[in-house]
């Protein structure tokens, strides 16, 4: 990430390897690494390998970049429109790079295409709708109470993440 706001200092290509054998090891031994940090940084890794070797500019170097991650992430979740709004939305820092919302689309969609054609299946996840329960729109189907918790559970961890986020900075400064 800090990389694709300053770009200079590059990305190691070695690092695209390691992260994926560092993350195996850790699930083998019964590590957490979740798939979505690895991803971004194999994607990140590649991105910049060819952004060396095409010689681009910065705003270029950035742009692939940026569509390295989305396709990184949506390649792993097998979720291309999510994996390239993830992207512009994990580097905007308060604003999003319209002009990168086709490259992230693109790249993304052809990750995930690319991963279906060698036989890797994603996990899909089924929820059951559950009737409303209110007489005037049956044809709803969710339940008032989850939505209430989701949106509770929403604002108590987003606010948890951003305690986080200030203690961390507080405790960078010091």
């Amino acid at each position: 990430m800090d990389e694709i706001h300053m770009p200079g200092g590059g990305i190691p290509t070695r690092m695209a390897p390691l992260v994926l054998v560092t993350t195996v090891i850790t699930h083998l031994f019964g590590g957490s690494a979740g798939r979505e940090g690895t991803a971004v940084q194999i994607g990140g890794s590649l991105a910049n390998f060819f952004a060396q070797k095409l010689h681009l500019s910065r705003e270029d170097t950035r742009m692939l970049l940026t569509t390295g991650i989305a396709a990184g992430f949506g390649a792993v979740f097998g979720t291309p429109v999510t994996g390239a709004i993830f992207a512009l939305e994990v580097l905007a820092l308060g604003r999003i790079k319209h002009d990168a919302l086709m490259p992230c689309f693109i790249a993304s969609v052809l990750a995930d295409i690319t991963c279906s054609a060698w036989g890797i299946h994603h996990t899909h996840y089924h929820i059951d709708p559950v009737q409303s329960g209110l007489p005037l729109l049956p044809f709803l189907h969710f339940d008032i109470l989850l939505l209430i918790k989701v949106i509770l559970g929403g604002v108590a961890f987003g606010l948890t993440g951003y305690a986080f986020a200030e203690v961390s900075h507080t405790i960078k400064k010091l």
